[in-house]
């Protein structure tokens, strides 16, 4: 069964992997919050506000600020307080590997493709089996990018909202069954994986006692993906038919990869 012609990569293509792709979307925009654009945030007072730098309050209103737990005081939220100058950025370059069910993933993208061949006059059930035996599976559209882009960040937001803000997600390029990408996954038969190379920032506010560096943000990233990745795939599946064959992601640094 014939997924994509990006699967048929010789030796050559093999050792440069990670830069030659088809179907690149350079339209798509990357997924984005607005981070810590505005220094709000939540203290007893001022001073607790700007040493602490724990809790933002965008919105300016002191309803969002959570109690002192400890103590049951109220916090106020204080505008200018001082946290956004020390503000740290993180960055993470790696591939994220998106399994599908090779037939579901044919069948809901037939239309799409463009490659549904008919034959008159053969049973319904075997001009099914040769369309989907001839047909390619067409790679995510601009939209269809943005959601993937969009779903991430909100996952990973959700993940890592005790230590940071993630503040975008975007999809530098993909390609169906990438050579390097499985030999070290190893994909199981009936699957084929859609490999993107997505690149991942972050902000946070280093308290004097953690500080992360890029590498410990690509490990929560990877380890996120390890222990709650079911949860991406659930919220992928209700947005576009490209997902509903979805059946696991998983996250892999570029070191790991075979030149």
């Amino acid at each position: 069964m014939i997924l994509s012609s990006s699967s048929k990569v010789g030796n050559r293509d093999l050792a440069i992997c990670l830069f030659t792709f088809t179907g690149i979307v350079p339209q798509a925009s990357a997924a984005t919050t607005n981070g810590f654009t505005n220094d709000y945030y939540c203290g007893r007072n001022w001073n607790e506000a700007n040493q602490k730098c724990t809790f933002p309050c965008p919105s300016g209103l002191d309803s969002d600020c959570p109690p002192d737990i400890a103590t049951g005081r109220a916090r106020r939220c204080f505008a200018s307080a001082g946290c956004l100058s020390k503000t740290e950025t993180l960055f993470w370059t790696g591939v994220v590997s998106l399994e599908f069910d090779s037939e579901t993933l044919l069948q809901n993208t037939a239309g799409a493709s463009g490659t549904n061949p008919t034959n008159a006059g053969v049973p319904t059930s075997t001009a099914a089996n040769e369309a989907l035996g001839s047909q390619e599976a067409p790679l995510m559209n601009n939209e269809e990018t943005q959601i993937f882009e969009n779903s991430f960040l909100f996952f990973l937001n959700q993940a890592l909202q005790e230590k940071m803000d993630v503040t975008s997600v975007f999809v530098d390029d993909q390609a169906y069954d990438r050579p390097c990408v499985g030999a070290v996954t190893g994909k199981p038969d009936g699957t084929t994986s859609l490999d993107m190379t997505v690149s991942i920032s972050s902000e946070y506010i280093p308290d004097g006692f953690l500080e992360y560096s890029d590498d410990q943000f690509g490990d929560l990233i990877m380890g996120s993906m390890a222990n709650e990745s079911q949860t991406l795939i659930d919220d992928l599946r209700d947005k576009a038919p490209i997902f509903e064959a979805a059946t696991g992601v998983e996250s892999i640094e570029t070191e790991r990869l075979p030149e």
